[in-house]
């Protein structure tokens, strides 16, 4: 209590010297008698935080000067007599050192004297010093403050930072790849939308990484296949065995070198060819129909048998050269391996421009014959469609689509590409 009580002597020391350093005594003042105050006439001054009057002690009758804010707060009946009772105690010990303490009713006063001369001074206290027990009212009410505020913000963290330590936990597992973490649920709607994000972009990425783990086994098995044969051949010339002529062994390595450097080329193009498209400034003005018509003079060497009806109509887009090649590249080879006698290619134009490639082979067998696009679905033969794969992202790639439909003669395939100009 002491250590409190020297703490408010301070504070109110220290307003004493702020207040008298500044004062007019001429100004903001009003004298009253101390047995005929006029409370009503006082409007509130909020911006004092202590109490304060002046006292002229030189007179039969001690003349009691009392600031706004000391009017305001002292307005009712009850304060008015602890008022009076303190000015009275005040009057008789004047000459009792600068701090001095009362008790008076059910409050305790502490005051400080700050004299002005040997007649005059202004005392500054406490507007009411309520102790329960030796503490102080206003302390004890800010302790209890300071406590609930404590546990309710203790209470509030806990509440806030649980949930995130538990999706943190849950990230980390999916990070590792343990698909079947527990997803901790909640009620609050904003906790409940993140777990529902979260539990679907779970969903998401095991659907990749089984369909990425699948696709690695199966192209793995088809690079294994040829390496096998040409080692195994390589290997029965080494030891001299008499298995075929070596024109046709050598043929043989040859063939499975071919598809082997193919697939090979495939799996690169295919992880490359997003990121070309994407970042490549470069865009090259393109006749298409002379693209298309030097690729399918190339397709006429590997198959003499084939008929091509042709309805090329010169246009001209913008794109990358060396991606359209390749694409229409792996869209031909796949015409050539699957036709039957016949290749359609037809262009027409109007805002943009449709190809349309048929084919008198054998109809899809999917449902879906767009799935044929997807890297990771086999053909008929067990293969992965990396040629359509990287035909339907270099046409995305231009600001194209691509369908693939089957026919009453045979299959056929749709691209509609922007025009850049006609010509």
């Amino acid at each position: 209590n002491r250590v409190k009580e020297r703490f408010i002597y301070e504070q109110l020391e220290i307003s004493a010297l702020a207040k008298t350093s500044n004062m007019n005594k001429e100004q903001n003042k009003k004298e009253y008698e101390d047995d005929n105050i006029d409370y009503d006439s006082i409007s509130v001054d909020s911006s004092l935080l202590v109490t304060h009057l002046f006292i002229k002690s030189n007179e039969s009758k001690p003349k009691i000067i009392i600031d706004q804010l000391t009017h305001s707060v002292y307005s009712t009946d009850t304060k008015k007599e602890e008022l009076q009772e303190l000015v009275s105690q005040l009057i008789k010990n004047l000459d009792k050192g600068c701090k001095q303490k009362y008790n008076i009713g059910s409050s305790t006063y502490l005051c400080y004297i700050h004299s002005m001369s040997d007649t005059e001074a202004m005392i500054f206290f406490t507007t009411g010093f309520n102790c329960i027990d030796g503490i102080p009212q206003m302390l004890l009410i800010l302790l209890i403050l300071l406590v609930v505020t404590y546990f309710s913000s203790k209470y509030t963290a806990k509440s806030i930072t649980k949930p995130i330590e538990s999706i943190q936990h849950f990230s980390h597992d999916i990070a590792k790849r343990y698909w079947e973490s527990e997803l901790p649920i909640y009620n609050t709607k904003d906790f409940a939308n993140l777990t529902k994000d979260l539990d679907t972009m779970r969903t998401a990425l095991k659907t990749a990484d089984e369909r990425d783990r699948k696709f690695l086994q199966s192209t793995s098995h088809d690079l294994k296949t040829p390496v096998m044969i040409i080692k195994g051949y390589a290997q029965a010339i080494i030891d001299k065995i008499n298995i075929d002529s070596n024109e046709h062994i050598a043929g043989i390595i040859k063939g499975e070198s071919e598809k082997l450097e193919r697939r090979i080329k495939q799996l690169l193009t295919l992880n490359t060819i997003d990121h070309t498209l994407e970042y490549s400034e470069k865009k090259d003005d393109i006749r298409l129909d002379r693209l298309l018509n030097s690729l399918i003079q190339k397709c006429k060497i590997l198959n003499s048998n084939l008929e091509f009806q042709l309805n090329l109509l010169p246009v001209e887009i913008q794109g990358d050269t060396d991606s359209l090649v390749i694409a229409f590249e792996n869209l031909f080879e796949n015409q050539v391996r699957y036709a039957s006698t016949i290749i359609n290619i037809c262009m027409s134009k109007e805002e943009i421009l449709k190809i349309v490639i048929e084919n008198d082979g054998s109809s899809f067998s999917v449902d879906q014959p767009n799935s044929l696009f997807d890297a990771y679905k086999k053909d008929e033969d067990g293969n992965f469609g990396l040629g359509l794969s990287i035909v339907h992202r270099v046409i995305i790639g231009h600001n194209g689509t691509i369908h693939a439909y089957n026919t009453h003669t045979g299959v056929a395939f749709e691209i509609q590409l922007p025009l850049s100009k006609n010509i």
